[in-house]
C-alpha cells in the first residue's frame, strides 16, 4: 500500500505477487487488488495476456473464499460478455441468495437472464421485489432512497413489467425531485420500454398510455414526449386521444413549433393536407 501511494507501482505489484500465494493469510485481497488494477489498466497494460491474467486473478479469489460473491458475479460478468453462457452458469450455481445484497441479486437475475434461464432470472428478480415491497411498506412515512428505488425498477424490468417499472421511477423522482441520475434513468428506462412494446407489441394501449403519462411528468424534454406520442395514432380511439392531448398542450402553450412540424409532416403521409397546413401554421405562430 505504501509503495502504491509513492507511485511505486511495480514494486506493489511484485509484493502483491508474494502475498497472492494460498498460504497467505491475505491471498483473497492480494488476488482482488490483482484483478482491480488490471482492470483499471494500473498494471499488465501491455501484455496481451491481461484479460486472461485478470480471469486468473478471480478465480485465484474465489478459490480464497468460495462463498463471497463479488469475484463469482465479476468473472461471470467477464464471460457472459463473451457468450460464453456455459462458465457464466457454472459460476452462479453455486451461489446463494442469502450471500447477495438486492444489487448483486439484480446482476445474478441480468446475468441469468442473458444466458436464456429465464425462470430462475425471475425467481431471483423476484426475490429483490419483496425486499424492496417489504422495505417499502416498513418505511412508512420515509421514502426509499434514489438508489433503492432505481433497483427496484431495475427488478420488474427484469420481469418485462415495464408499466410497474416506470410507476416506481416516477414515484421515486416525485421523493428525489432534484436527483438528475435518477430522472434521467426514469427517461432512459420508459423510453426503452417503448421500444420494446413497439417491437413485440407487448403492450396494450392501456400500458403504453401508462408509461407515456409518467413520461411527461418527469421528462426533461416534455416536448420529445409529445412528438413520440404524435406518432401513436394508429387505432381510432388511441388517435381520439392523442389529438385531444396535443390540441390541449397547443392550448396551453406548452405545444414546441418542432412538434407542431412533426405533426404537420405526419399528416402529408397521411394524405391529410388540411391538417398539415393547419399544424404547420401553428408550428410559424410559435
Amino acid at each position: 500500500v505504501l509503495a502504491e501511494q509513492r507511485g511505486e507501482l511495480e514494486l506493489a505489484y511484485s509484493q502483491i505477487k508474494d502475498l497472492a500465494k494460498p498460504e497467505s493469510s491475505v491471498a483473497y485481497e492480494a488476488h482482488l487488488w490483482v484483478a482491480q488494477h488490471i482492470d483499471s489498466g494500473q498494471i499488465e497494460q501491455d501484455n496481451p495476456q491481461a484479460a486472461q491474467l485478470l480471469k486468473d486473478a478471480l478465480r485465484a479469489a474465489i478459490a480464497q473464499r468460495d462463498t463471497e460473491p463479488g469475484p463469482r458475479i465479476w468473472l461471470a460478468q467477464l464471460y457472459a460478455a463473451e457468450g460464453k453462457h456455459d462458465d457464466v452458469t457454472e459460476l452462479l450455481s453455486r451461489l446463494h441468495l442469502q450471500w447477495l445484497s438486492p444489487g448483486q441479486r439484480l446482476q445474478v437475475a441480468g446475468l441469468l437472464r442473458a444466458t436464456g434461464d429465464r425462470l430462475e432470472a425471475s425467481r431471483v428478480a423476484r426475490s429483490v421485489l419483496t425486499h424492496y415491497e417489504v422495505l417499502a411498506q416498513a418505511a412508512d412515512s420515509e421514502p426509499l432512497s434514489a438508489q433503492d428505488a432505481s433497483m427496484w425498477a431495475a427488478a420488474y424490468e427484469i420481469l418485462d413489467d415495464y408499466p410497474k417499472a416506470v410507476e416506481v421511477a416516477a414515484k421515486a423522482l416525485v421523493d428525489h425531485p432534484d436527483d438528475d441520475d435518477l430522472r434521467t434513468g426514469a427517461m432512459k428506462l420508459a423510453e426503452h420500454a417503448l421500444r420494446v412494446a413497439a417491437a413485440r407489441g407487448a403492450l396494450g394501449v392501456r400500458d403504453r398510455w401508462l408509461v407515456l403519462d409518467r413520461m411527461l411528468e418527469f421528462a426533461p424534454d416534455r416536448g420529445k414526449v409529445l412528438e413520440y406520442i404524435a406518432r401513436l395514432a394508429d387505432t381510432p380511439q388511441e388517435a381520439e386521444r392523442v389529438a385531444e392531448l396535443l390540441e390541449a398542450e397547443y392550448s396551453a402553450g406548452t405545444l414546441p413549433a418542432s412538434v407542431c412540424r412533426k405533426l404537420g409532416d405526419l399528416a402529408v403521409i397521411k394524405s391529410d393536407n388540411s391538417l398539415a397546413r393547419s399544424w404547420y401554421s401553428r408550428a410559424v405562430e410559435i
